[in-house]
């Protein structure tokens, strides 16, 4: 099991939180996250752009770490310049 330490500030001063992580993330195919049939389309378009920029942001927990994985198991780096 793996923690992540997370330290963020607070009125009161620091604040200290872990979380539990899974040993090996399996990356997800996108069409199992949750996401509509069209977001999964469109993002699996982007990542097959040549260049640009993605943003994965949200609070704690949303799914960001997940929905990255998913995107860079789908991207063939030998095709890529």
């Amino acid at each position: 099991m793996q923690l992540r330490p997370a330290t963020p500030s607070t009125p009161e001063g620091e604040s200290l939180s872990l979380r539990l992580l899974a040993e090996t993330p399996q990356a997800k195919p996108l069409t199992q996250l949750v996401l509509t049939t069209r977001q999964a389309a469109k993002l699996q378009d982007y990542a097959e752009r040549n260049s640009g920029l993605i943003l994965i942001v949200g609070m704690t927990g949303s799914g960001k770490t997940t929905t990255i994985y998913s995107l860079l198991s789908m991207i063939d780096g030998s095709k890529r310049s």
